[in-house]
C-alpha cells in the first residue's frame, strides 16, 4: 500500500486530492466509477433504505441493515 494514503487519512485529508496522478488515486477513481454505476442500476432498491451512516469524505450514505447477513464475506 502506498504510504501517502495512511498519512493523508491520519491528517484528515483526501489522498486522491493530494496525489491525483498517482496509481493509487487512479485505482480509487476506478472503484468510485464502478460504485456509481452499481448505484445507478440499483437506485430503486436504495430508495427503500432507511438507515444512514456518516462516512469520511462522503457524508451521509444509505446503508442496507440486512446487507451483511444476506451477503456474508468469506
Amino acid at each position: 500500500m502506498e504510504p501517502g494514503i495512511t498519512e493523508k487519512c491520519d491528517a484528515g485529508e483526501a489522498f486522491v486530492s493530494a496525489y491525483p496522478d498517482s496509481s493509487a488515486a487512479k485505482a480509487f477513481e476506478e472503484i468510485v466509477k464502478k460504485c456509481e454505476a452499481f448505484v445507478r442500476t440499483r437506485s430503486d432498491e436504495l430508495d427503500k433504505v432507511t438507515e444512514y451512516r456518516e462516512v469520511p469524505f462522503l457524508g451521509k450514505v444509505p446503508v442496507d441493515p440486512n446487507f451483511v447477513e444476506k451477503n456474508p464475506v468469506s
